[in-house]
C-alpha cells in the first residue's frame, strides 16, 4: 500500500505544474457556472417582482359590481364586466347578477381568466 502511495507522490511531484494549472482550471470553471447560475436567479427574481408590481398598478378597481353568466354554459362560470370571458359570451346568452355574491348563490364561481 505504501508502495503504491509512495509512486503517486513521485508522479504529482513530477507533473507539480501541470496538475496545479489543472486543478486552478477546474476550480475556475466550477466558480464560473455558479457565478451565473446566481446571476440567472436573481434576474429572474427581479423579474418576477417587477411583474408582481406592474400586475398590482394594472388590475382595475370594479365600478360595475354586476357580473355575468353564460346561460348556455355547464361549467357555471361568471365573470366580471371588464374579463375576456364575459365579452366572448353573446347578448342572447347572457345571465346578468347584480353582485359576485349573488352569483355565488346561484351556485356559480369566478372564472380563472378574471382577477379582482
Amino acid at each position: 500500500m505504501n508502495d503504491i502511495l509512495a509512486k503517486i507522490v513521485k508522479l504529482v511531484k513530477k507533473y507539480e505544474q501541470s496538475v496545479f494549472l489543472g486543478v486552478c482550471i477546474i476550480l475556475i470553471i466550477i466558480i464560473g457556472y455558479n457565478i451565473g447560475r446566481i446571476s440567472s436567479t436573481k434576474d429572474r427574481e427581479a423579474a418576477q417582482i417587477n411583474s408582481y408590481q406592474i400586475e398590482d398598478r394594472v388590475t382595475p378597481t370594479p365600478i360595475d359590481k354586476r357580473v355575468v353568466a353564460s346561460k348556455k354554459s355547464s361549467s357555471r362560470l361568471y365573470h366580471f364586466t371588464w374579463c375576456s370571458g364575459a365579452k366572448s359570451i353573446k347578448e342572447e346568452n347572457k345571465l346578468w347578477f347584480s353582485s359576485e355574491e349573488e352569483a355565488i348563490g346561484a351556485g356559480y364561481k369566478l372564472s380563472g381568466n378574471c382577477r379582482k
